[in-house]
């Protein structure tokens, strides 16, 4: 099973061009012009050929591309926040670019390889990650919320929460993924739950609280838990595709800009009320995430309600009672051994 190869190569390559390749030369302090864009073009070339050779004769399935991805993206923070941990005042290109660059290609190698051992479907391996990256985003609130970001010798406390939060997150998708059953689509949807929740409570705690700097923050993180609770107890009863569950994104992300632009265009106001446009895209994401996850959801309804409808029989014993009968030239009532009703 080679099906998740080419994307694993497609991504690997676009990672190359676009942190390895100006990444290394940085990290070697390669100065001169033409050696760091021959640098460059030699990193983003090894970016394609070396997940091109080693994966020649193995086998790669998508969950295990998914994960190589998902470790390779989240590996540069978790870099950076293991750097920030231990060494927040070192400023160099190598201390800086270094941990980011290690993090993620050892979560390339060990995305890659759980994948393979553990056997997941790409479903559950999608929903853990949702759930580590909503990890990420818990962290830094609570940094903020703890005002470990206002000070300089608490950031380091405060990467160190979001680090925890995000391993966190990961163990809780794990452990939902083997009491739920997700497809990608679902994970998908269930990113989506959390961020509508998260964009309905964060003006209405603002308005309550007369716009308080840590309003937005506390109603970011109840409304992202609210909407995770309540999207996963829907997602119970549906099986998104994955081109339903991107589908449903992207129209939850276009109701909420088109929501935005609207208001821009007639917000007639000299000054800036954050409150009315973060309630009018909350509005406007949420009616593109409803009608979309209706649609889908109300055509697979349809679907399932059709093949409702047909009613299969068999009765093999008919058939050999049929040919035990003696033959005669009188016809004869021969009892069906198949049967297929359609009900209208």
């Amino acid at each position: 099973d080679q099906s998740g190869r080419t994307g694993l190569i497609v991504h690997q390559t676009l990672l190359g061009l676009g942190f390895y390749g100006w990444a290394v030369p940085s990290m070697l302090n390669i100065e001169q012009d033409r050696q760091t864009v021959a640098a460059y073009m030699l990193v983003g070339a090894a970016g394609f050929g070396l997940p091109f050779y080693l994966t020649r004769n193995r086998p790669v399935s998508t969950t295990q591309s998914m994960l190589t991805s998902y470790g390779s993206t989240r590996g540069l923070l978790y870099g950076m926040f293991v750097k920030n941990i231990f060494a927040p005042k070192a400023d160099s290109d190598e201390s800086r670019l270094g941990p980011l660059l290690l993090g993620s290609i050892a979560g390339s190698v060990s995305g890659f390889l759980i994948a393979g051992k553990t056997q997941r479907d790409i479903g559950s391996v999608e929903s853990a990650g949702v759930m580590g990256d909503f990890g990420i985003g818990l962290g830094a609130a609570t940094a903020h919320l703890a005002d470990l970001w206002k000070y300089d010798s608490r950031k380091s406390a405060a990467h160190a929460t979001m680090l925890a939060m995000a391993a966190g997150g990961l163990g809780l998708g794990t452990w939902l993924s083997h009491r739920e059953s997700y497809t990608r689509g679902d994970a998908y949807v269930l990113r989506m739950s959390g961020l509508l929740g998260a964009q309905c409570l964060t003006p209405l705690a603002a308005a309550i609280s007369g716009k308080k700097e840590k309003s937005y923050t506390t109603g970011a993180v109840l409304g992202a838990a609210l909407g995770i609770g309540v999207g996963n107890r829907l997602l119970a009863k549906q099986n998104f595709t994955f081109s339903e569950g991107v589908l449903i994104s992207c129209g939850h992300l276009a109701g909420g800009l088109l929501a935005g632009g609207l208001t821009y265009l007639l917000d007639t106001q000299d000054s800036y009320d954050e409150v009315t446009y973060l309630s009018t895209t909350a509005l406007g994401s949420l009616a593109g995430h409803v009608l979309l996850y209706n649609a889908f959801s109300k055509k697979r309804n349809q679907q399932a309600a059709a093949w409702d409808r047909l009613q299969i029989g068999l009765a093999p014993l008919n058939l050999i009672a049929a040919k035990r009968r003696p033959q005669s030239h009188s016809p004869s009532f021969v009892p069906p051994f198949f049967i297929a009703q359609w009900k209208i």
